[in-house]
């Protein structure tokens, strides 16, 4: 035995490559490339990888061996596994046994414990129907069928009598089992239909339900999870189409409503309903109510007494009707900068086409050129890519993928109070949302200004007094800039008012509390001489540009790595 050796500063460990390799697969524990000592056998071999896998065939081993330019196969048989020695390159496979199954006979059907049995030489068709427990009270007696193998593969049906062969094993019908044949045995459930009752409308389950013998309308419904709501107050209604004889277990077409039945404001239906016997196929409608309303809600928020989320009571409740069930209004009501607010479905604007401003000329010139045109085309394509992945925040989405916006709607509250049949009076809708500010004591003005930074300032309320008394007496006067004509207030309810111009005078809109007065300059006008155009200098510079950028793209979309 050579000692342990100890390795230093500067020793090299040399690894030699292996040397007369072999290869197994197939059937073994551990199939792999094996290195091989001088004079070791197929045995050592497979005593190397932990031996058979219990499908193996052990019988006779495949051996691929190179003779010179050629690969020959060899049968090693299992007496000779220790005694055939191995050369470098051999590759040995062991071959795994059929799974075809054999002695075997099956029994299939719904009856009986259905499978795989051992194929006994010389037994008959009603023995194995007894080890495979098929025959009881729900067996079909009339016809049994073996499914035979035959000796060119094709197989034959065979049909017997199970009901002689019980009463007489010695039937001739009881004929003796083939290895692989297939016996089917069927009950009387194989031939019984499977019939529903249907349940629609107001039930918390809708759907197909199945029918038995004796089945009420109060069953269904049961079933269905009673009814909702919604029917409160409505009707049942029952479709027959088919008409059932229990006796010969046969359906009559016949279609027609048999049955309607009143629903109480209790969600309760008369005796006689609930007794109602369905038959096979009935369609049962629970109607919905056409006055009932699911819960719409509206918002007051503000100076109100009890501000908050409030149910509509009816169809055509206003405003007056929900300010009085909210306690009125608090004294710190403003009642000119009240804001409504209502949902409505936007308009869902479609995709703008892209287009290239260049003349004919240029573009005939691109797309009869084939790099340039398929360059043109991508380019499109992209431009229409990125359109399409912008998204508009400013709108809501609801569920079914409709756009609604929140629009504001002019709302005079003194007047909708002071009369239920004010035309201010509004009918209300779900989603509304009323706001009622506090009293405001000043004025903002806004716009181009002449005070420090030119960009706004408030001032105390003075009366109904004009815009031009805020702007002359807070915000400096006009400028030469300012347009005076364009003058605008706006008020706390979002109404808007523009001076209105005479020529020799002008007349400012009145400001209330809370008001903003907005500046505006004139338009600069910007005048440009009118040259004539040449253009063949046009087209043809033009051209240049747009080939060296697409000649650009080009290189930068061959150089950029591949997503």
């Amino acid at each position: 035995r050579m000692p342990d050796i100890y390795m230093q500063d500067g020793d090299y460990l040399f690894v030699p490559p292996a040397n007369n390799l072999v290869e197994l697969k197939g059937a073994i524990k551990r199939p792999y490339t094996y290195e091989i000592k001088q004079g070791e056998t197929v045995k050592d071999l497979i005593n190397f990888a932990g031996g058979f896998t219990t499908n193996a065939f052990v019988d006779i081993l495949t051996l691929k061996r190179i003779d010179y330019n050629t690969i020959k196969v060899y049968d090693i048989h299992k007496k000779h596994l220790n005694s055939h020695e191995l050369q470098n390159g051999d590759e040995v496979i062991i071959n795994q046994i059929s799974s075809r199954l054999s002695n075997v006979v099956t029994v299939q059907g719904s009856i009986g414990v259905q499978g795989d049995y051992e194929y006994v030489k010389g037994e008959r068709v009603l023995n194995l129907l007894e080890r495979a427990k098929c025959i009881d009270e729900r067996t079909f007696l009339e016809k049994l069928y073996i499914i035979r193998l035959n000796q060119d593969q094709t197989r034959t049906h065979i049909s017997i009598s199970l009901d002689s062969i019980i009463l007489n094993p010695k039937h001739k019908d009881n004929i003796i089992l083939n290895e692989y044949d297939i016996v089917r045995v069927l009950s009387i459930d194989d031939f019984d239909d499977n019939f529903f009752v249907y349940a629609n409308g107001a039930v918390r389950k809708e759907g197909e339900f199945y029918f038995g013998d004796g089945m009420t309308l109060q069953d269904l419904l049961i079933q269905a999870g009673g009814l909702t709501q919604k029917a409160e107050g409505s009707r049942v209604e029952v479709s027959r189409i088919m008409e059932y004889d229990i006796k010969t277990n046969r359906l009559k077409p016949k279609r027609t409503i048999i049955k309607s039945v009143k629903i109480d404001e209790d969600l309760i239906l008369s005796m006689e309903a609930k007794n109602f016997k369905l038959e096979p196929f009935d369609q049962v409608f629970v109607r919905e109510n056409p006055d009932f309303e699911s819960a719409h809600n509206v918002v007051l928020s503000g100076e109100i007494k009890y501000p908050g989320v409030y149910t509509l009571l009816s169809k055509d409740e206003k405003i007056s009707s929900l300010i009085k069930r909210a306690g009125g209004l608090t004294d710190y009501a403003y009642l000119d900068g009240v804001k409504m607010f209502r949902k409505f479905e936007a308009e869902i604007k479609e995709k703008e086409e892209i287009t290239i401003d260049i003349s004919d000329d240029l573009k005939n010139s691109i797309m009869a050129d084939p790099f340039l045109s398929a360059l043109y085309e991508k380019e499109l394509r992209d431009k229409d890519k990125t359109s399409d992945d912008k998204v508009d925040n400013s709108t809501i989405f609801d569920e079914d993928l409709k756009e609604y916006v929140y629009d504001m709607v002019y709302l005079d509250l003194r007047k909708a109070l002071s009369s239920n049949g004010s035309k201010h009076n509004l009918v209300l809708l779900e989603n509304d949302s009323i706001i009622v500010p506090k009293i405001m004591d000043v004025v903002h003005i806004t716009g181009e200004l002449m005070n420090l930074d030119g960009t706004s300032i408030s001032a105390p309320y003075f009366g109904a007094r004009r815009a031009n008394y805020y702007i002359n007496n807070f915000a400096g006067g006009f400028t030469n800039e300012n347009k005076r004509s364009g003058t605008i207030v706006i008020y706390p309810n979002g109404i808007t008012k523009q001076t209105r111009n005479f020529g020799l005078f002008k007349i400012y809109p009145k400001v209330k509390e809370g008001s903003t007065i907005k500046i505006v300059n004139k338009a600069e006008k910007v005048q440009s001489e009118k040259n004539p155009i040449d253009w063949n200098a046009a087209i043809e510079n033009t051209m240049l540009k747009l080939t060296a950028i697409l000649s650009l793209w080009l290189l930068v979309d061959r150089v950029a790595p591949a997503n």
